[in-house]
């Protein structure tokens, strides 16, 4: 005979996939690249189309020792950017290339309000980076932060997502109020490389108070391009007594 313990367990599950069926009759899923609803079962455990799956495209070697960014030869070590000007940080990745395939459905998940993407994008982050990330013994997760009116404008910080998925998997805390944006900026994908430096510079501040007793850090974000967000992330962590800082990216720009 079934104890009450086991009983309990069991009607929960079933309330749990009944709830669960329910919404995905009220909300179906949808292919975060192409929109469209994902109909079959593997589809939808994948989060994606397989077709549009094969779509994005994954950065591989050869790519920059520092900052992860592909290179156009295996010859390469390092990237432009980081022979020129390595970072404060110690290194990091992006899943994918940043071209229109990867850009169309970040934009949709940024500026369309469509969350539930971000499932799909940890997801992916955990299954290619979650050994490195567990490698790196990271005390905790920080989201790079958005501007109070971005925020607003958004409903939510899409970095800050990202981190809670992969922090609720790996246990690894998310600290996403240590590291703050103490001014608005103008968008850095409409700037050049000086302008961006400039348009971060003294954006970003970090409590010490929050990051008493943490050394080392996994910086989160959406979005990789000349490395200025993630640069100054990692000065203001470093003040804060931060020793070392890692980061991860959906996307990442190359090759160069």
């Amino acid at each position: 005979m079934m104890d009450a313990h086991r009983y309990s367990a069991l009607h929960m599950r079933k309330m749990s996939m009944g709830i669960r069926a329910c919404l995905e009759i009220l909300y179906p899923p949808e292919c975060p690249v192409c929109q469209k609803l994902l109909i079959n079962h593997r589809e939808k455990d994948m989060g994606i189309h397989a077709a549009c799956c094969r779509r994005l495209k994954r950065i591989q070697e050869p790519m920059c020792k520092k900052c992860g960014k592909p290179l156009v030869s295996p010859q390469q070590e390092y990237c432009y950017d980081c022979s020129r000007r390595p970072g404060s940080f110690e290194s990091g990745h992006g899943l994918w290339l940043y071209d229109r395939c990867s850009s169309d459905s970040i934009f949709a998940y940024k500026y369309g309000r469509k969350r539930e993407y971000a499932a799909f994008y940890t997801k992916a982050l955990l299954h290619f980076y979650g050994a490195w990330i567990r490698d790196r013994r990271v005390q905790q997760l920080v989201p790079v932060p958005v501007s109070r009116q971005k925020k607003r404008q958004r409903g939510f910080n899409q970095a800050q997502l990202l981190a809670e998925g992969i922090g609720e998997t790996l246990h690894i805390p998310v600290n996403s109020k240590g590291l703050v944006r103490i001014h608005s900026t103008a968008p850095q994908k409409e700037l050049g490389k000086e302008e961006r430096r400039k348009n971060l510079e003294k954006a970003f501040q970090a409590d010490a108070a929050r990051f008493r007793g943490v050394k080392r850090v996994l910086l989160i974000d959406d979005i990789y391009t000349t490395g200025s967000t993630v640069e100054y992330c990692t000065r203001a962590l470093q003040k804060a007594g931060v020793e070392k800082v890692w980061f991860l990216t959906l996307c990442i720009g190359g090759p160069f």
